[in-house]
């Protein structure tokens, strides 16, 4: 039997079981803590903006996933760093105040603005590709499946020689987007928590 982990675009009629594996991947992740300050306010709401995320990327970006979903990587190409409405109200992102309920929808919009302003400050004009998630579910974490994911970023950025850029909460994943080559640009704390969001960024090389 062949070891190999097969990387496959994600398609529209997949939404929901992409979205469960997000769901599982980040049930115990700070960021995600923070947004929604509670497990029941996650179990709740969790999948459906999963969804809506997965479904932006689908149509506008790029979505991948290993064969039996047991990881999800969620990337927006470069230049796209603003929502349009349109963009908003075909990948249902305009449900999302009413989905979170005020409390979590402030929490994400202040996320939105801190993240943008570093985004800014660290790129400046540079076009990039945005590593939005990399989730695995937590039975498969470890087997490489993240990894594969990322290579195949890697692999598909390099075509464009345009970095790679993301942000993490988590310590453990930091040191392994270090070891994959990325470098610290940044890091803050997010308000009224302890929770510290590093940025990152991996320089893309043509390879002979």
């Amino acid at each position: 039997m062949s070891n190999r982990i097969e990387i496959t675009d994600i398609t529209l009629n997949e939404l929901e079981q992409v979205a469960s594996t997000l769901f599982d991947a980040f049930k115990n992740d700070s960021l995600i803590q923070w947004i929604f300050s509670d497990q029941s306010a996650y179990r709740e709401k969790g999948i459906l903006i999963f969804h809506t995320w997965v479904k932006y990327c689908v149509l506008y970006g790029k979505a991948f996933r290993t064969q039996n979903f047991e990881a999800i990587a969620l990337r927006k190409i470069p230049g796209d760093t603003h929502l349009t409405f349109w963009r908003m109200f075909r990948s249902g992102m305009l449900s999302t105040p009413g989905i979170l309920g005020k409390q979590a929808f402030n929490r994400l919009m202040q996320l939105d603005d801190l993240t943008m302003k570093e985004r800014k400050k660290n790129m400046g004009s540079q076009q990039y590709w945005y590593c939005w998630m990399l989730g695995t579910k937590p039975e498969y974490q470890k087997k490489g499946f993240g990894k594969a994911l990322m290579q195949h970023t890697f692999n598909t950025a390099e075509s464009t020689l345009l970095p790679c850029y993301l942000e993490t909460a988590s310590e453990s994943a930091k040191q392994v987007h270090i070891k994959s080559g990325y470098k610290i640009l940044s890091e803050i704390t997010l308000p009224e928590s302890d929770v510290q969001l590093t940025s990152m960024i991996r320089a893309t090389e043509r390879k002979n």
